[in-house]
């Protein structure tokens, strides 16, 4: 159990001789379904046989199904099997807020720096962007400073104009909220076939 099966084109799941059968049109691809240590159902067209499911979750693989904006909604487990997504549950719950803290120093700092570098390729301000790298090291304590917020604000309005505010309802905030939605579901689908649960996060609860 090695696999995660990630489906978005395929419009049929079955299995046939001990093997997950995805077909679309006249495609047919098949992996060993005890090579599967997970299967992400991102297509809103795909069919799935009731026996297809029992043959995966009785081999101890999870079903993760995704919604139509293609972040996941459902996971159907094994029930009374060895399973190993439990430990990662388990170590999620066992997570410290100190070493919770430090990830998200790490997220922050990055994303800072990150924003710097969008900044330069654009031709900014020079200034903006060395106020932006000290932000970044100023990062401590789960950000208890809010430095995200701080650099958050200088990034936008030196890409989009000093009058921008993040939250208006607008052309250019429609397009990013898009660009999110994208990451974040490809995120999501990665860390749900992991065996994570989203749920537990390290900082946002909402």
């Amino acid at each position: 159990m090695f696999r995660t099966v990630v489906v978005n084109i395929g419009e049929r799941m079955s299995v046939k001789d001990n093997w997950l059968v995805v077909s679309a049109d006249s495609e047919e691809k098949r992996i060993p379904i005890d090579d599967i240590y997970s299967v992400v159902v991102d297509n809103q067209r795909t069919a799935m046989t009731i026996p297809c499911l029992n043959a995966l979750t009785c081999s101890g693989a999870h079903v993760v199904l995704c919604n139509e904006k293609h972040n996941p909604v459902a996971v159907v487990l094994p029930f009374n099997t060895h399973y190993r997504p439990l430990n990662v549950i388990r170590k999620q719950l066992a997570l410290t807020q100190d070493f919770k803290d430090k990830i998200w120093d790490e997220i922050i700092r990055n994303k800072i720096l990150n924003q710097a570098k969008v900044l330069e390729l654009c031709g900014c301000i020079g200034d903006r962007i060395a106020r932006l790298r000290e932000l970044a090291q100023e990062v401590v304590d789960g950000d208890s400073g809010n430095r995200e917020g701080i650099a958050a604000k200088m990034y936008f309005r030196s890409l989009f104009g000093s009058g921008f505010i993040r939250m208006n309802d607008d052309a250019v905030n429609a397009a990013l909220n898009y660009g999110y939605a994208i990451i974040r579901s490809a995120i999501s689908k990665a860390l749900c076939g992991y065996g994570f649960n989203c749920v537990l996060g390290i900082h946002h609860t909402v």
